[in-house]
């Protein structure tokens, strides 16, 4: 099942900030490690997103254990389905995969991957996976989508007061 999220802004109630004075790959391994304690998956990557170039860079992580769906496709900002969902900034659930494997012996049945937008402003992208089919659902998507606005109105209330 392929569920698409529709809306595109998530959230236009945090601090304004600047993007020159951000470290945005430490914020994202910073909010994947808060993540654990919101969402459960066995499988995260984390994707920054370089506005001015448009491109999608994967952000390293100590767990280091990230995957995309259909890498071989190209997008204008990168490659796979996390390009596509910074590119349109629409989530994307995919709740029962029933193709691929990931580390042969776990393959993964259920697939999260979502934009991180702030003030129009896309981020990064967050891709989840699990091998129990229906794990993610739109319920799920809620759920992280209510972490991101909590994690970085905080970050940047800690930040820029």
């Amino acid at each position: 099942m392929l569920a698409e999220h529709p809306s595109t802004t998530y959230f236009h109630d945090v601090p304004f900030f600047s993007l020159d004075e951000l470290d945005l790959h430490e914020v994202l391994r910073s909010m994947v490690r808060e993540l654990r304690k919101t969402v459960d998956f066995q499988w995260v990557s984390m994707y920054a997103f370089d506005n001015r170039r448009n491109v999608l860079q994967e952000v390293n992580l100590a767990e280091n254990n990230g995957f995309n769906f259909i890498e071989v496709v190209k997008f204008n900002s990168g490659r796979g389905l996390a390009a596509w969902v910074a590119q349109q900034k629409r989530p994307v659930v995919l709740s029962s995969v029933h193709r691929g494997q990931r580390f042969r012996s776990n393959p993964v049945k259920s697939f999260l991957c979502c934009p991180i937008i702030c003030n129009d402003v896309t981020l990064g992208v967050v891709t989840l996976g699990h091998s129990i089919p229906n794990f993610f659902t739109n319920s799920t998507l809620t759920t992280l989508l209510n972490f991101f606005r909590r994690y970085l109105a905080e970050y940047f209330i800690e930040t820029y007061s």
